[in-house]
């Protein structure tokens, strides 16, 4: 046992001196208690359900610690995530530890708020709508527009069912038809309607832009 203490005592002593210093640095510097904002995240819920309701957007951590670490934490913005996987559809209870949230030595948490979120979980619904040009621009001197299709002409929207309710089509980005004198086709983003929930499949159609001389 002494002959253990006897190798590289010199080593170990440094060590020990060094971890004396770092803990009177730490102990002697000024403390603070602030709280930080940390958002919440969710995830992994089955592609056939979809959250009904508001989700706490955040969590206030009070931390208690040198000041300069708690700073540090506040400016990282650590994200609180809350696994839903393997879940079924219905309400479920989760408590708010700060477990996952990576906080540096002599930070303590002093309170999380709120200490615990509810979420109810429905089966997603999901329909067919068409999709309806947004035009920009005029086509070059003497022709006009004739008409804008899209194919595929119908998309699938999928979310809540209350904010699919009275949604009967979907707008395309912009489609600039400014200076065309010919008919073409153009690949096109669908704008997402507004409900965090909805989503829209494909997101992308072709946009087949018809030009004819203008009528005299």
């Amino acid at each position: 046992m002494l002959e253990r203490l006897r190798n590289n005592w010199q080593l170990k002593l440094l060590a020990l001196f060094f971890s004396v210093m770092l803990w009177l640095i730490v102990v002697g510097v000024e403390k603070a208690e602030i709280t930080v904002k940390v958002p919440v995240e969710v995830f992994g819920q089955s592609p056939n359900l979809v959250v009904d309701g508001e989700v706490a957007p955040e969590l206030d951590l009070r931390l208690y610690g040198p000041r300069t670490l708690v700073r540090g934490v506040a400016e990282r913005r650590p994200v609180k995530q809350v696994n839903l996987k393997g879940l079924a559809a219905g309400e479920h209870v989760f408590r708010l530890g700060v477990e996952d949230i990576s906080l540096p030595p002599w930070v303590s948490v002093v309170r999380v708020s709120p200490s615990e979120i509810r979420l109810k979980l429905v089966e997603r619904f999901s329909r067919q709508v068409r999709v309806s040009p947004v035009i920009k621009g005029q086509p070059a001197d003497g022709f006009e527009l004739e008409a804008v299709t899209f194919d595929p002409p119908m998309v699938a929207v999928s979310g809540l069912q209350k904010d699919l309710a009275e949604l009967d089509w979907i707008w395309s980005e912009q489609i600039n038809v400014s200076g065309l004198s010919q008919s073409t086709e153009k690949l096109v983003e669908l704008r997402r309607p507004a409900g965090r929930s909805v989503l829209v499949s494909p997101t992308t159609v072709k946009a087949i832009i018809s030009i004819k001389a203008a009528s005299i």
